[in-house]
């Protein structure tokens, strides 16, 4: 079984390409919550940013949160 195994991976590299795998930074995923803004009624707007596989952050829009600044 080993030897067909090897001999069907030989096959294939020879017929497709070899590429390396990517990988993310270890930060992808993961949410912050950085401060927008504090609006006259004393309440503080955030919004959510996510970091994407190449480090850089994503965010949304501004939301109201019942945190008082």
């Amino acid at each position: 079984m080993k030897v067909l195994s090897k001999l069907s991976d030989k096959m294939l590299s020879a017929f497709l390409p070899r590429t390396e795998a990517g990988a993310c930074v270890p930060e992808h995923g993961s949410k912050s919550y950085p401060s927008c803004y504090c609006s006259s009624d004393n309440r503080l707007y955030r919004r959510t940013c996510t970091i994407g596989c190449t480090g850089h952050p994503t965010c949304g829009s501004c939301y109201r949160t019942q945190n008082i600044c």
